[in-house]
């Protein structure tokens, strides 16, 4: 799944809503700009810290939690993702911002080889960005469901507007309100929320076996 927005749109939430829910633990959170909402993710990890670890040794969240030198570096964070993908699926992967691991919109082997040959290992990648102009057409054609908040450049409506026809000439949406579009879909589904007072609680709930992500906050 592919989650695009502006800064402060709603990525997150959605994001933090999708992983209370899914089947396939751990799910590794690549936090590459500190969000708050998975601060409470007891088990943090960076590259090295993680190679230690066998997967038993993993609890169901784990917030991989990059050092400054990689954050500076796209291909130092490529890593990360090729580690999980070939040492630790089946399991989730979660990227909070995809344009960080880009150059120029150019991916590396790690995120090309997630998207490419990821599910055949059983790996669930997600990713996130609020410029889908800045990565890698193939990490938008090889995802097969996409939640689209508003987005105000139009390289970024023209780029969503290939997957989902006539994004670019949609409405302006209000602030955590989003399209929903997967293949297959005639049109986008407009996804608006609903009032909410629980906060994010990090327990897979396995009996939830649809996988209906967006049940509790959104209508």
């Amino acid at each position: 799944m592919l989650i695009v927005g502006q800064t402060g749109s709603g990525k997150s939430v959605l994001a933090a809503e999708i992983l209370q829910r899914v089947l396939a633990v751990p799910v590794f959170v690549l936090d590459t700009k500190s969000e708050v909402l998975f601060q409470s993710i007891e088990q943090q990890l960076d590259l090295a810290r993680l190679r230690h670890q066998t997967k038993e040794d993993l609890d169901d969240y784990v917030l991989l939690r990059p050092t400054e030198e990689e954050l500076a570096n796209p291909q130092a964070l490529d890593e990360y993702v090729q580690y999980v993908h070939h040492h630790l699926a089946p399991c989730c992967l979660y990227i909070d911002e995809l344009y960080m691991l880009h150059n120029g919109a150019r991916a590396y082997r790690g995120l090309i080889g997630a998207y490419t040959r990821g599910r055949s290992a059983g790996l669930t990648l997600l990713g996130a960005t609020q410029r889908p102009s800045w990565i890698s057409r193939f990490a938008i054609s090889e995802s097969t469901s996409y939640a689209v908040f508003e987005l105000v450049d139009l390289k970024d409506r023209k780029r969503v507007g290939d997957v989902i026809p006539e994004f670019a000439n949609v409405p302006r949406l209000a602030p955590y309100n989003f399209y929903y579009f997967r293949h297959g879909m005639r049109e986008p589904l407009l996804m608006r929320p609903v009032p909410y007072a629980a906060g994010i609680e990090w327990e897979v709930e396995r009996e939830d076996p649809e996988l209906e992500p967006f049940r509790s906050r959104w209508i």
